[in-house]
């Protein structure tokens, strides 16, 4: 059973009729359901098949928010809704909304009706019943207090959950996300592929969801071959392979990677550069995820 605490108004009913057939009718329907939340009076609308339902929201409402006579306010927001219809139309609106104030020991009940010539009339009576005081304002030591209390427990929860969530490692993330791409200062390693092409330029892609990069090809590029073996370099491919290096080449089809800004792969995409054979600089577009963006990218076979 729901606590009737005083100096508040609950709202149960409906109105509901035919949609009319004026231009706009529908839309103004749906300015009058704003019109009347901005006053605190909540109605769920509904248009099927000509017809419309105003659903009254059970919510409680503080009867201060109504002014001096919360029937008073109900009933005049009513009587704008049937302006919208004209007056030969407004008597066929049917409307069982109904309201309930609590004061103390005392509740004020008031049925909203459509009369047949177009006019709202409110009909109500006042009845005893067990009514609960509102709740006392927090004092400013009582806020003081629950701020404290909730900081606490936050501290707690965040210290027992650093044990399986990486927070320092999702602010970082979260700072890289939100700077600027300085795309000119980019790492991006194409060591393995230096004998076959220079990126000449870097560029932030449009919205900064991305990089391009500007390729320019060497004359090794159109006859990719391999003359020695697997050697080592310290960087993020340690091993390299100039054999598969070549063979990326003739494919046509190289290797993406991304790394974070621990240097963690986080992920690859196949970019296409076989239009190196036909120019002699490119611009490829390596994209970005919108919610992680890597810190640095290897191009690799």
């Amino acid at each position: 059973m729901t606590e009737k605490i005083e100096g508040t108004v609950i709202l149960d009913g409906l109105i509901q009729g035919k949609v009319s057939a004026l231009p706009g009718s529908e839309e103004r329907l749906r300015d009058w359901e704003k019109f009347v939340r901005s006053a605190q009076l909540i109605f769920n609308l509904e248009i099927t098949g000509g017809t419309f339902g105003f659903l009254a929201d059970q919510t409680p409402i503080a009867a201060s928010a109504l002014g001096h006579d919360p029937a008073e306010t109900i009933k005049a927001a009513l009587s704008e809704l049937l302006k919208i219809f004209p007056p030969r139309e407004r008597g066929a609106i049917f409307s069982t909304l109904r309201s309930v104030e609590y004061k103390r020991d005392q509740e004020v009940q008031t049925l909203y009706i459509v009369a047949p010539d177009g006019s709202v009339q409110a009909r109500g009576r006042t009845v005893s019943a067990q009514t609960a005081a509102p709740l006392a304002p927090l004092t400013l030591r009582n806020r003081a207090a629950h701020v404290a209390v909730g900081a606490v427990c936050l501290v707690v929860l965040l210290m027992a959950s650093s044990l399986f969530v990486d927070y320092r490692g999702m602010l970082a993330a979260l700072r890289s996300q939100l700077r600027p791409l300085d795309a000119a200062h980019f790492p991006v390693d194409a060591a393995t592929f230096e004998q076959y092409f220079t990126v000449e330029a870097k560029s932030a892609a449009s919205g900064g969801e991305g990089l391009i990069l500007t390729l320019r090809r060497t004359p090794n590029f159109l006859h990719p071959q391999a003359s020695t073996g697997p050697s080592f370099r310290s960087t993020q491919s340690d091993f390299e392979d100039p054999r598969l290096a070549a063979n990326a080449i003739g494919t046509g089809y190289i290797r993406c990677e991304y790394f974070d800004e621990k240097g963690k792969f986080i992920g690859f995409i196949a970019v296409r550069i076989k239009a190196l054979r036909d120019e002699e600089s490119i611009d490829l577009q390596i994209p970005f995820e919108s919610d992680r963006r890597p810190s640095s990218i290897l191009l690799t076979y």
